[in-house]
């Protein structure tokens, strides 16, 4: 009685694990396509963040490169203006210093003092 029965039961079980496996491989190529899909989307979505990371790294550099620039350039400007300073104040101690030998005479061409070419014919 219990070979009867298990002879009978092996073709059944055969054919509910055929039917397991075909409802298995179904089920797998449902998923398939869009498994495909998600890893082309994430090899792009990685493609993308690598070039980003790339512009970033480029960008940055860029930056570092123009604070430097500006660095320099403020540096030169400060410099510049206190020349500048300097030599106005050197300038108006030169007419200081002119206006005082001639006199404190005027030219009437122009509202600066007296040269000392002018001071000199007139004399």
């Amino acid at each position: 009685m219990g070979e009867g029965y298990e002879a009978s039961r092996e073709p059944a079980a055969a054919a509910e694990g055929e039917a397991k496996l075909k409802q298995q491989q179904n089920l797998y190529e449902a998923v398939r396509p869009d498994r495909n899909l998600y890893s082309k989307q994430l090899i792009e979505s990685q493609d993308e963040i690598a070039e980003m990371k790339r512009k970033f790294k480029i960008m940055n550099h860029q930056i570092e490169q123009l604070k430097e620039e500006i660095q320099a350039k403020d540096t030169s400007l400060v410099r510049e203006h206190f020349e500048h300073m300097k030599v106005a104040q050197e300038k108006e101690q030169l007419k200081e210093a002119l206006t005082a030998m001639n006199g404190g005479k005027v030219c009437r061409r122009c509202p600066h003092r007296v040269t000392q070419k002018v001071a000199l014919r007139g004399g």
